[in-house]
């Protein structure tokens, strides 16, 4: 009986010391959680008059970032939004926000706060409004007088809204004109733009003519502008500068264009000497020159000249106004050039073609079209060279890459494979001479692992672009067209599809190149 008792007892006590051991949590403590924006959007209900679509916002770490229509007024908005808690005061400047009612200007970013009930946590969040796509928007105002000509120009406004901070805007006087020789003909049309004086346009430096590329044939936009950048990784002389922007011509949005440095002579683009009219003897007449090949004829504005070994013919962009003197001192130059170039002794150190060109430009402007397979180049079209005083004549800068890196069926040049430039005018010639290969094959040896970066380059543009190309293809609904022979036949059919194409065609030419260097030599 006492044994039992004892056990008991025993129980009890260890029973008592568990439940002292357990902690008591008050019934009325909560844990607090750090606010934050579920969703930010504006809606047109909420700013009559003001908005004509939604404006959904996207929420990334403490920026809230949404692009808003043209034409709209965004310095009375109200924004409503959705937070993660109950009870979380949100302000704007020591104002509280009242959900789809408290307006604020958000032409400028607008910073927002958020503090739980008890004052414990906050959180802040930086709401940047962007106008349309967010690129820089260009108007040309005309008063609707169409730009038919290459050669008449159409007078005008030209005003930018940077739509960045980094840039200032700019408004001008200007005369239009069209561009191009077969994209002039396309429904998406280019314009060259001449301010009516010089100015710094988009953080490059002022000059006072400029380019809008339209890019129609190239379903990426993309061509020209990474054929530029791999311009400035082989380290040419002088590499056109470009912007993405919004083109808005009388009114309307006309799509996504590429406003470009035209190429010309000054200090602040192909920085060679400027002719006057009296360099017209000795060395003031050797230079500077900026020439074109021609060989399509469809240039009757500029003077022009046909070399007489190999009836290559040319076109004097620069001086623009060249006298006769100066046009038979480059000519007479050019026909000096082919003469020693097709001469028996051609590989001559002191007689031969090094007597007249610069063998490393020439190897640079190879590769930037070689690489890229430009169908233009090659002496046909779209193939600059320049002259400086007392210089040799130098290759570039390079132009127009619309239907490059695959973009087309001619001369089978959407195959990854072969050479093309290779065995072009000039070119088939200067890899008979076994020092001018050495020299090329080291330029592409020196850039080679550098070109491993282009498709972070692609996917950096794709991604800054992207508001851009979903509008461009709205207006212009050319996914699913082909523009073959010129274009490429291949159809992707989506934006993503096509920059998925020009990566991996990139890709495959080159390691063709990276396994056909020897081929080059003779």
């Amino acid at each position: 009986m006492n044994k039992f008792w004892l056990y008991v007892t025993t129980v009890f006590i260890l029973l008592a010391i568990g439940s002292g051991c357990k902690k008591k949590v008050p019934i009325n403590q909560i844990q607090t959680v750090q606010p934050s924006l579920q969703s930010f959007e504006f809606i047109p209900k909420d700013n009559t008059g003001n908005l004509s679509d939604s404006v959904i916002c996207t929420i990334q770490n403490d920026t809230i970032t949404g692009f808003y229509p043209l034409n709209t007024d965004v310095t009375e908005l109200a924004a409503r939004f959705s937070t993660n808690e109950q009870g979380v005061d949100v302000t704007v400047d020591n104002i509280s926000q009242d959900n789809g009612v408290t307006p604020n200007d958000f032409s400028r970013p607008v910073t927002y706060t958020l503090v739980t009930s008890d004052n414990d946590l906050s959180q802040t969040y930086v709401v940047i409004l962007k106008k349309f796509t967010g690129l820089p928007i260009v108007y040309i105002n005309t008063n609707n007088q169409s730009i038919n000509s290459k050669d008449v120009g159409v007078s005008g406004t030209f005003i930018i809204d940077s739509n960045d901070v980094r840039f200032s805007s700019y408004s001008g006087d200007a005369a239009f004109y069209l561009h191009g020789n077969t994209t002039a003909s396309y429904p998406k049309r280019p314009y060259k733009v001449k301010l009516s004086s010089k100015a710094s346009l988009l953080g490059m430096p002022s000059g006072k003519k400029w380019i809008l590329l339209a890019n129609y044939v190239d379903k990426t936009l993309l061509r020209n502008y990474l054929a530029l950048r791999i311009s400035q990784m082989f380290g040419m002389f002088y590499t056109p500068r470009s912007r993405f922007v919004e083109l808005v011509l009388n009114g309307t949005y006309v799509g996504n264009y590429q406003l470009i440095e035209q190429i010309n002579i000054d200090k602040n683009r192909l920085n060679i000497k400027e002719m006057d009219d009296d360099d017209i003897s000795g060395k003031s007449s050797t230079g500077g020159y900026l020439i074109e090949a021609d060989n399509k004829d469809e240039d009757n504005d500029h003077m022009r000249f046909t070399t007489s070994l190999e009836k290559n013919s040319f076109i004097i962009h620069d001086p623009s106004d060249s006298i006769a003197q100066q046009t038979a001192y480059i000519a007479s130059y050019f026909d000096s050039t082919e003469n020693a170039l097709y001469a028996s002794n051609f590989t001559d150190s002191v007689n031969g073609y090094r007597k007249y060109l610069s063998p490393a430009s020439f190897a640079e402007y190879f590769w930037v079209n070689e690489l890229t397979k430009n169908n233009d180049a090659g002496f046909w079209t779209s193939t600059y060279l320049y002259k400086d005083r007392n210089s040799l004549l130098n290759m570039g800068p390079v132009w127009d890459f619309d239907i490059a890196i695959g973009n087309t069926d001619d001369n089978n040049n959407g195959n990854a494979e072969g050479w093309w430039i290779r065995n072009q005018a000039w070119f088939s010639r200067l890899f008979q001479d076994s020092s001018f290969t050495e020299v090329t094959i080291a330029e592409w040896q020196s850039i080679r692992d550098s070109l491993n970066s282009l498709n972070n380059t692609i996917d950096s543009m794709t991604d800054y672009l992207h508001q851009s190309e979903v509008e461009n293809f709205k207006k212009w609904d050319t996914m699913n067209q082909s523009f073959a022979p010129l274009g490429a036949t291949e159809i992707a059919g989506s934006y993503d599809g096509e920059i998925t194409y020009m990566k991996d065609w990139l890709s495959e030419r080159i390691t063709w190149i990276d396994d056909n260097l020897q081929t080059l030599y003779q």
